[in-house]
């Protein structure tokens, strides 16, 4: 079976499986998301399961992503021309140390945005672009960026931490890549600007507080695959009007929708056992 390249350096093997299954391996240290695009943009409608860890340098990024760098790991990493340091290798990006930086691209290696790398005191970043290579935005990672204002996120995107753009007031629209699977609590909390969201479909839960305060969001689209709407998720969205729960919902927690105050009405699945 052939299989168009995304546009990252690796070789994959597709096989086709039992029960229409596509089994797909690779022989470079390449990220999952990255496979499941490859053979998703040949047009394959089926179930894919990945033969490889998440990630076979045996980082444990999910972890990384929860941590902030210590003092050390900051003094062995290479500072850039802009003040911005990655770990030696290139694929951490652990902090700034410049606090008039406006704008800013990523280097192509990176894979991981570490906790608070840009959070509160970089008052005046207001772009930033993304590689292709990320997989990860780590717990409040541009927390309070107040003059944020333009982001594009990879399509190799799996995970936003807590509060990660929280405070981003004049962050207006993010497009969710279909690769993310997890949010982390607030993480876009308190985003002044934003009107609309989309979910993608292989999302399973709205965390806690994650469009708390949000407070001109109007619409929000959610896949079929959400099956948990954390407490507090939607608290204070005072101009959502109109959302659509999926069939498959089980879980709304304390206070999800508390303070949305044009929302007039809502149809609650048959599948909900917990509100």
């Amino acid at each position: 079976m052939g299989v168009a390249k995304p546009n990252v350096d690796f070789t994959i093997k597709v096989t086709e499986g039992e029960q229409n299954l596509l089994l797909v391996s690779t022989d470079d240290d390449t990220l999952r998301c990255h496979l499941i695009y490859a053979v998703q943009s040949h047009g394959a409608k089926c179930q894919i399961i990945v033969e490889m860890d998440q990630y076979c340098d045996g980082v444990d990024y999910d972890k990384l992503a929860i941590e902030e760098p210590s003092n050390e790991e900051i003094e062995q990493g290479i500072e850039d021309e802009h003040g911005v340091v990655y770990s030696s290798d290139g694929k951490q990006l652990l902090g700034c140390k410049n606090e008039q930086l406006e704008v800013y691209k990523i280097k192509p290696k990176c894979r991981i945005i570490r906790a608070g790398a840009f959070n509160s005191y970089i008052n005046y970043l207001n772009t930033i672009t993304l590689p292709e290579s990320l997989t990860h935005i780590g717990d409040k990672a541009f927390q309070g960026c107040t003059c944020l204002s333009a982001i594009t996120l990879p399509k190799s995107l799996t995970y936003i931490g807590e509060s990660a753009f929280s405070a981003c007031h004049i962050l207006s629209c993010i497009l969710l890549p279909d690769c993310l699977n997890y949010m982390g609590n607030d993480a876009f909390s308190f985003g002044q600007n934003r009107q609309t969201t989309t979910l993608p479909k292989g999302l399973t839960n709205i965390n806690d507080k994650t469009f708390y305060g949000c407070e001109n969001l109007n619409s929000v689209n959610l896949p079929e695959s959400i099956n948990h709407i954390g407490d507090w998720a939607f608290l204070n969205c005072k101009k959502l009007n109109t959302i659509t729960l999926p069939i498959n919902l089980t879980y709304i927690g304390e206070r999800a929708f508390n303070g949305c105050e044009n929302l007039s009405s809502i149809t609650l699945p048959k599948s909900l056992n917990h509100i």
